[in-house]
């Protein structure tokens, strides 16, 4: 594997982010200082699959051949956040790094992570940029610069088990005046139409909430990111929920659930409809078919949406040369099939080209879920233009849990469930 950067003036881009090559190795391209750290290139890595995955880029990363080199740390989800900030602020993190969705509008606002516009700049020159699947570059761009590049996301589809649909005589819904049919039709035969869950370590409710929110064009926060839960799009969303709770389609214990205990929904046939993570079928090993990604339905109005975060690949302050760090990361994303092809990611890719692997390809809901969902996806920011730093304690918070409980429950008319969310994203906020 080659780090040559084929065809590429770095002087030409570095002009454009406004600044010179030679301040680019001690400093931010957007004039934020950089801490010199000694070499060589340390990038850490989330367990994002088993010890395949982890081994394969330990391999990749080790084996760089620029000036610097490169080490591989993996870090572990738990606290992480306390890890990242605790080794931030002593000076002893990374150069870059993978991790949470919105780790790096956190750090970028600390002045931490470093903006990414000259690798999204190198990217382009080298035409690599439209390899990216839409939207992931432009959930990353702020008013200040790119905080990450975007490298694997996480979807919220709608999953089937085609077998309990055809006992109950019903076909998958494509609309949600079709669900509720189904939801019904489901019942009958003791089966949930909306599998998901609000316990501990578990934001399927969360996030299933947000997914029909965006399905129904809405999304908690307006045009301008300030919060904006009742908007009558998301106040319809959630009486849709309501009414499954109500008539008996969701299950009532499915508030205190954890994955566990979802998963065990699906494996024991108690549900035949819900959001799960794009690997729902590998997850539980079950791929001969009957577990299936439906395609999207329309809202009431003919929207189509879902969530999803954009996970992506940060440079930080500290690191031992800017410019330096900038080329190993224009190298890494150029080798991102490695995580597949040889990792064996479980994650979806956010590079068609990866997508187009037959390693890839061999994973038939997953095809379909970057076929048919991710182009109509939008972040957790949805309805703002860019996501923000506020969304990595609201999406950990409690607030969002506690509305999905709520709405889960039946018992609370959205209106009044959507204030009390409304009162806590302006405390968080």
């Amino acid at each position: 594997m080659s780090n040559t950067i084929t065809g590429l003036s770095r002087r030409g881009f570095m002009k454009l982010a406004g600044a010179s090559a030679a301040g680019a190795a001690t400093g931010s391209l957007l004039g934020m200082p950089a801490i010199a750290q000694d070499g060589p290139i340390k990038f850490w890595d989330m367990p994002w699959g088993g010890t395949t995955y982890n081994n394969a880029m330990k391999g990749l990363v080790e084996g760089y051949s620029g000036s610097l080199g490169a080490e591989y740390q993996v870090i572990q989800w738990a606290n992480f956040q306390q890890v990242f900030a605790s080794a931030l602020a002593s000076n002893t993190g990374p150069a870059a790094s993978t991790g949470g969705a919105f780790q790096a509008f956190q750090f970028a606002e600390q002045g931490q992570v470093l903006y990414a516009d000259a690798i999204i700049e190198m990217l382009r020159e080298s035409g690599k940029i439209d390899d990216f699947l839409p939207g992931t570059v432009e959930a990353l761009t702020t008013p200040e610069g790119i905080v990450g590049i975007p490298w694997n996301l996480d979807v919220r589809p709608i999953w089937v088990r085609q077998s309990l649909l055809d006992q109950a005589g019903v076909a998958a819904p494509t609309t949600w005046a079709e669900w509720l049919e189904v939801g019904r039709a489901l019942k009958e035969i003791d089966v949930y139409a909306f599998g998901t869950g609000a316990g501990p370590n578990n934001n399927f409710g969360y996030h299933s909430m947000m997914a029909l929110m965006i399905n129904n064009g809405g999304g908690l926060f307006n045009e301008s990111a300030e919060p904006d839960a009742l908007f009558e799009r998301n106040v319809e969303a959630m009486e849709f929920v309501r009414e499954m709770a109500v008539d008996g389609m969701i299950d009532p214990a499915s508030i205190s659930y954890s994955t566990d205990n979802l998963d065990q929904m699906w494996r024991t046939g108690k549900c035949a409809l819900g959001y799960h993570t794009p690997g729902l079928d590998e997850v539980l090993g079950e791929t001969d078919g009957d577990l299936q990604v439906m395609s999207p339905p329309a809202g009431p109005h003919g929207d189509y949406g879902s969530a999803y975060y954009v996970n992506n690949i940060m440079m930080y302050a500290n690191n031992p040369s800017v410019e330096a760090t900038e080329e190993f990361l224009f190298w890494y994303v150029n080798n991102l099939e490695h995580a597949w092809v040889e990792g064996n990611a479980p994650t979806l890719p956010a590079l068609r080209s990866v997508a187009q692997t037959d390693v890839f390809q061999s994973r038939t809901q997953a095809v379909k879920v970057i076929e048919e969902w991710q182009p109509i996806c939008k972040p957790m920011a949805a309805r703002a233009q860019a996501s923000f730093p506020a969304l990595a304690s609201i999406d950990a918070g409690q607030a969002v849990t506690r509305f999905t409980q709520t709405m889960l429950q039946g018992r609370t008319e959205a209106r009044a469930a959507l204030e009390r969310l409304q009162a806590d994203l302006e405390d968080l906020m």
